[in-house]
């Protein structure tokens, strides 16, 4: 076997030559290359019909394998994303909410039950993702699931908080839901407060406005660690507000 110092010092040989097409016959020119023991040929393409279908075939299999390769990852990273199935094909139906996320900035989307908060979440989530950025999203549920429940506990809270904190975009969905325990506010702090110094992008859906998410934080007993926290988010996130009706209850 040749030694890679042998092959590095090896010149590339190109050699002209005639063979023929195995599906007509005609004759088809050919280069043969080599270097050092290796050799590749390669065929000039014939533009018999069979050779013209035989080539398109495997072209368009080449084309199904990447786009099934392509879809593959794509599935992959939705679910280490922590994005719901339901919302992989979202459509953003606000544009101008996207670009204020792809230029790093935060958004604070609040509306009422079936406005499409988390809809509107996870369409610009999705995209960041498919642009190559790392992002995670979590529910407010799914936290004190985390902190709480012996079904959801697999992680210690510092790998919890590693595993919010790291992403560059973090979607934390229904915030001012199940807000009523101390540890759940103050996960809830620490993490607003590392994204905020570390100028990484939130997104953030709520039912409700400043003053009353203050209240409903408050709720844990620590009144001055809710301010903290909705002060946070209001300085670094822009306030989008979704009005409307519920486009979960059908129009008769």
């Amino acid at each position: 076997m040749p030694m890679l110092g042998d092959s590095m010092n090896t010149a590339i040989n190109v050699r002209d030559g005639i063979g023929h097409c195995e599906y007509c016959g005609k004759p088809l020119g050919f280069k043969d290359y080599r270097f050092g023991d290796f050799s590749h040929r390669v065929y000039s393409e014939c533009d018999c019909p069979t050779a013209v279908a035989v080539r398109e075939e495997r072209e368009r299999a080449e084309a199904e394998a990447e786009e099934r390769k392509r879809k593959e990852e794509r599935l992959s990273a939705m679910k280490h994303a922590n994005i719901p199935p339901k919302f992989y094909d979202a459509p953003l139906r606000y544009p101008d909410a996207f670009e204020i996320v792809r230029n790093g900035g935060g958004l604070y989307i609040q509306g009422e039950n079936g406005r499409g908060k988390t809809e509107l979440a996870m369409a610009i989530a999705t995209r960041m993702l498919d642009a190559g950025r790392k992002v995670y999203a979590a529910s407010m549920v799914e936290l004190k699931g985390a902190l709480f429940s012996t079904s959801y506990r697999t992680e210690t809270e510092e790998q919890l908080f590693a595993k919010l904190s790291r992403p560059w975009l973090l979607v934390l969905d229904d915030v001012g839901k199940e807000c009523d325990s101390k540890p759940v506010v103050s996960m809830l702090y620490r993490i607003v407060d590392e994204r905020d110094k570390n100028q990484r992008p939130l997104i953030v859906t709520s039912n409700f406005p400043k003053k009353e998410l203050t209240a409903r934080l408050a709720q844990c007993g620590d009144e001055s660690a809710a301010r903290a926290i909705v002060s946070r988010l209001f300085g670094m996130t822009t306030k989008y507000e979704l009005t409307g009706r519920d486009w979960r209850i059908p129009q008769r």
